[in-house]
């Protein structure tokens, strides 16, 4: 049975991943990239007698190395989850290793709200915060700020005048802001604003 063409090997593999939201294909270099929401997650590359595929992985990462260290003509693993498959006539891989693993790279690098439309989870990624941790946070915003309303109060009832000083007030203001490990900063600021 003859093998396909790597003219085919791309077509067939560019078609599957043209099935996930908002999939776009466009030119890249030498490939094509195939994109979602603006997003590319999988390049595809043909040469004459070979084609290759590359995309980024996570869990089937240890997989991946496995084959590279295998097979290191045909498979290269970087660092960071990127692979490179590389394909000639007389390359057979694992049946539906590419399309596993374009589905896991979409996973990975698609937007969040594409990924959750196709009905998965963005594994790889950070998971969305819950209402809890939104709340959590906003709470805790809500307390810095009231906490540096406070200090501007109480500097203006110490220090009657600088009441209508609003430059010293505001700076005071972001300067407590920004961060408690500037704490140098702000007794710095406060000795230049005593010596007026």
């Amino acid at each position: 049975m003859p093998r396909e063409t790597p003219a085919a090997a791309v077509a067939k593999l560019q078609k599957f991943a043209m099935k996930y939201p908002d999939a776009a294909s466009t030119p890249s270099c030498n490939n094509i990239a195939v994109k979602s929401g603006g997003k590319a997650f999988v390049y595809l590359g043909e040469r004459d007698d070979s084609y290759n595929v590359r995309l980024k992985l996570s869990s089937s990462l240890d997989q991946a190395g496995k084959l590279a260290a295998k097979q290191p003509d045909v498979y290269e693993v970087s660092n960071i989850g990127w692979v490179l498959v590389k394909c000639d006539s007389g390359t057979a891989l694992p049946a539906g290793l590419l399309d596993s693993w374009i589905d896991e790279s979409f996973h990975l690098l698609a937007p969040k709200k594409l990924v959750q439309a196709w009905g998965g989870s963005a594994s790889g990624k950070t998971a969305k915060k819950t209402p809890k941790k939104k709340a959590a946070k906003a709470a805790k915003k809500k307390a810095t700020k009231k906490k540096a309303t406070k200090k501007v109060g109480r500097e203006k009832e110490s220090n009657p005048q600088e009441v209508g000083d609003e430059k010293a007030v505001s700076a005071t203001v972001v300067v407590e802001a920004i961060s408690p490990l500037q704490k140098s900063a702000q007794s710095a600021f406060q000795k230049l604003s005593g010596k007026r």
